[in-house]
């Protein structure tokens, strides 16, 4: 089929802002045909245009995407039905985050940090869901300078769904992804949270007596309603105070009293028996204070 005057005219006035395949379906021709005829006039596609296609095409490929053709099924995610899962999403919200890649798809990034001795004890956590990708790095202005490493998968189901539910601003009470969370597998979240934003101090001091504390430690501003509520379900005492240092301010949560802790390992622990779940050296230091009191 011969081009006509008209239809060169309308390739000039519209193949380099709206591209090809826009061309193709408004003069009824073949894409490959529109190209070539755009060729032989010396048009070309403004990048910007190029730019909007491919991330167009992208998005749509995510999102008619098989979920078991991601390299971590987002199923699970989106239905939380395993102590791992729950786990992960307190863990992920006090030490992971999510951002968007610098495609033109803004493809969602979801990544977890650590230290790179925990992360021995976190990364078979996540390799239980799907294949996970994971580096180690060292920051050399951290504190203490050790080495960093960082689990992450390029999922935009799992992305968007944690956006969706607060982890990019995790300032508020994660209330929304806990309602989400099946009452038997709650305490994995909490379980996960402590290990990423907890601290246990458990010892004896050089007179033999025993110094123990629990922290929650985040930014100034965290809500801290979330923790409160449970810590008040299982008749915890504890304080919420903001601190000043030089690295600027922070909040935490507090609570000393022996038995209180106690209540609180059994909360997210329910026996004795390591399961794996989660680091080993605060399990060890619950066990330490345990064996002393009872």
């Amino acid at each position: 089929m011969r081009w006509t005057k008209e239809q060169e005219g309308f390739l000039k006035v519209n193949y380099s802002n709206k591209g090809a395949k826009y061309c193709a379906e408004n003069l009824n021709r073949k894409r490959p045909a529109v190209v070539a005829r755009a060729n032989k006039l010396g048009l070309k596609v403004n990048q910007i245009v190029i730019n909007k296609i491919l991330s167009e095409t992208r998005v749509n490929w995510e999102n008619n995407r098989e979920y078991d053709s991601y390299n971590v099924n987002p199923n699970q995610f989106l239905k939380i039905e395993t102590p791992e899962v729950s786990y992960l999403l307190g863990l992920i919200w006090a030490d992971g985050h999510v951002i968007l890649s610098n495609n033109e798809a803004g493809t969602p990034i979801v990544k977890h940090n650590a230290i790179e001795e925990d992360n021995e004890y976190f990364l078979p956590i996540f390799k239980s869901t799907g294949e996970w990708n994971s580096f180690t790095t060292i920051n050399e202005k951290a504190i203490g300078n050790k080495p960093i490493s960082t689990n992450w998968t390029s999922n935009r189901v799992i992305g968007e769904f944690l956006i969706e539910h607060d982890y990019k601003n995790k300032d508020m009470s994660p209330y929304k992804i806990l309602n989400k969370i099946p009452d038997k597998l709650k305490h994995y979240f909490f379980r996960g949270f402590f290990d990423g934003d907890g601290s246990i101090s458990v010892g004896l001091s050089q007179n033999g007596s025993m110094y123990r504390s629990i922290a929650f430690s985040s930014s100034r501003d965290q809500d801290w309603v979330f923790i409160a509520d449970m810590l008040d379900e299982l008749n915890i005492n504890y304080k919420i105070r903001t601190l000043t240092d030089e690295r600027g301010e922070s909040s935490q949560v507090n609570f000393y009293n022996k038995y209180d802790i106690i209540k609180f390992f059994n909360y997210i622990n329910k026996t004795n028996d390591y399961d794996t779940l989660g680091l080993k050296r605060k399990y060890d230091k619950f066990i330490f204070l345990k064996e002393r009191i009872i």
